[in-house]
């Protein structure tokens, strides 16, 4: 059996790290990430809240709260 596709070498000294690299930007979620902002915000102005983020293996939960690490972060935990 012939394969119809070329193989092409992969040169790890030639381009270091190219296949490796993860983008650290979250494509996608505008809206989940808004929720949980203002989720935070909810919380920050004492009214109880909670969020989970759920969803099969790989599809980017731990990203998504990633991303809203870094402005609750910045405020402390609190606004």
């Amino acid at each position: 059996m012939t394969s119809s596709h070329s193989q092409v070498p992969w040169e790890p000294a030639t381009n270091p790290g190219r296949f490796l690299q993860i983008p650290a930007k979250l494509y996608g979620h505008p809206q989940a990430i808004h929720m949980l902002l203002e989720t935070f915000d909810q919380l920050c102005r004492g009214l109880g809240k909670v969020r989970l983020a759920a969803g099969h293996s790989g599809v980017g939960e731990t990203a998504l709260v990633q991303e809203v690490r870094e402005p609750v972060g910045c405020s402390n935990g609190f606004s």
